[in-house]
């Protein structure tokens, strides 16, 4: 597999077990969370994200200057329907040209009273994007 394919593996029994650790966190027993999404690219490639990114319920899509986005998406905080999340953003990630490095799961869509846990780290190989 490329680097890049490589890049967007997400496995699902190691997802079912940080989902499992997450909720087990204090503040994190809800049954909805907000994924927040750290993607990174060219400024014109984020803004063609963006329309798309709206259309799956994201906010926190008007700040990518610096080649940088981080929209948050609310979801049912079950492992099946985080999947289909992560892989609705990478397929538009991968539409666009934009880099997807982590996934976060926050509390609240506020950035600054939420808080939050490292759900995935794509930037690591794939056996340890859930450490």
């Amino acid at each position: 597999m490329s680097a890049a394919g490589d890049r967007q593996v997400v496995v699902a029994d190691d997802l079912r077990a940080r989902v499992a650790e997450i909720k087990a966190f204090r503040g994190f027993e809800a049954s909805k969370w907000w994924l927040a999404f750290y993607l990174g690219g060219a400024v014109e490639r984020l803004e063609r994200s963006v329309p798309q990114l709206a259309v799956l319920g994201a906010i926190n899509l008007d700040d990518n200057d610096c080649g940088f986005l981080y929209p948050k998406i609310e979801t049912a905080s079950k492992p099946v329907r985080i999947t289909e999340v992560v892989a609705a953003v990478q397929a538009i990630c991968s539409d666009c040209g934009v880099q997807l490095l982590h996934v976060d799961v926050d509390t609240s869509p506020s950035v600054v009273n939420s808080r939050f846990e490292l759900l995935i780290d794509f930037e690591k190989p794939v056996g340890e994007r859930f450490a």
